[in-house]
């Protein structure tokens, strides 16, 4: 868990060792996931290291629970993010609407569907979220393919309003093989279903330039293939999940 101001005050995560201890009072916004990868805390591939490699960007996510609800955070300029994705561009949507109002425009997305409307198989159930709480549920699946692993993989960032009323914020799939015997990424496919702003589906064809990377290697390498503007914050962290294909592969027979 973390504060507010991104500095973890403790940890509690399944089959806990005693170096999962060091990561108290690193901080989430630079280095932690650096951190966790230069230690012992948890092996790659592992319901722990994927956890603690979530908290970085659930922290991001969790301040469009603020966001929304008070007027002064939407008066924070944020002009240092301009260029860091496609979304935050400059001449796009969130630069123009600063250089106008000083805000930051406020993304509603659809209403979450129904869980029975979701793969039941891939799914399980969760407790209704509270009012004005974030939620991201992931899902990595791998099956064996003749040219390897096939990875269908998704995420969703959802929030619940002050009625009740749950909304997407963000969603991603992605479509992946994996070459099981030299660990090469040799299709990837990312599809956008909700982004925030009009430019951000663009950077789906990032995707591309993970094709011919070790899978084992995507989160140390992910960062400097697709960057800056021709990146997206949420993209990037789905691309990353490819890290633990072959890991979970080693499950199937």
């Amino acid at each position: 868990m973390s504060k507010l101001d991104g500095i973890v005050d403790s940890v509690v995560v399944p089959h806990s060792s005693p170096e999962v201890h060091r990561l108290v009072g690193t901080g989430l916004r630079r280095g932690f996931r650096k951190a966790v990868a230069e230690s012992a805390v948890a092996q790659p591939g592992s319901i722990t290291a994927q956890l603690l490699d979530d908290l970085p960007v659930a922290l991001i996510v969790s301040g469009y629970s603020t966001t929304v609800t008070d007027a002064q955070v939407r008066e924070q300029p944020n002009l240092d993010r301009i260029g860091v994705c496609m979304g935050w561009r400059r001449g796009g949507t969130v630069d123009l609407e600063l250089a106008q109002s000083g805000t930051i425009p406020i993304p509603h997305g659809p209403v979450v569907p129904a869980l029975e409307d979701q793969d039941a198989a891939a799914s399980h159930r969760v407790p209704s979220l509270d009012h004005h709480a974030v939620r991201r549920v992931r899902r990595t699946d791998v099956i064996r393919d003749i040219r390897g692993w096939r990875v269908d993989a998704s995420f969703r960032d959802s929030h619940t309003d002050g009625t009740g009323t749950e909304t997407v914020i963000h969603e991603y799939d992605l479509r992946a093989i994996v070459d099981s015997a030299t660990d090469e990424i040799v299709e990837a496919i990312a599809t956008p279903r909700v982004l925030p702003y009009l430019e951000c589906p663009v950077a789906a064809a990032a995707a591309q330039n993970i094709i011919g990377i070790p899978a084992s290697d995507a989160r140390r390498t992910i960062p400097s293939l697709i960057s800056g503007t021709a990146s997206c914050t949420h993209l990037n962290d789905l691309l990353r999940t490819l890290a633990d294909v072959p890991a979970l592969g080693r499950h199937l027979s």
